[in-house]
């Protein structure tokens, strides 16, 4: 299984914005969590499930994510934004890290 990203949008009109991922299907989430780091250029990194996938989503801000297969230590980075929403797919068995590239950046996991 690979990851993938489920491309979302935004919607602007005189009222405001709404930013949507509507090809995202929760199904299966049993939980989730927010995270923002206290300055620029912090880094989480590894943490890893060998049974559970997990969802990304950014809610504010930028940020590079990357994530390792923990068989062959293959390496991918995504550059997330809140200004081009989507979802990124991390599936079993692979490690995840971020690093925020904005301030006041705000990052969910499912």
């Amino acid at each position: 299984m690979d990851s993938k990203t489920i491309v979302g949008g935004l919607a602007v009109d005189n009222r405001g914005i709404v930013t949507f991922v509507n090809d995202f299907n929760f199904e299966g989430v049993k939980r989730f969590y927010q995270v923002e780091n206290h300055r620029l250029g912090f880094i989480r990194a590894w943490h890893a499930h060998k049974k559970e996938a997990k969802y990304i989503y950014v809610t504010r801000g930028t940020f590079l994510v990357g994530i390792v297969d923990l068989d062959t230590n293959e390496v991918k980075q995504f550059v997330m934004s809140s200004n081009k929403p989507s979802v990124l797919f991390v599936p079993p068995n692979h490690a995840n890290g971020f690093m925020n590239l904005t301030d006041s950046g705000s990052i969910m996991f499912f």
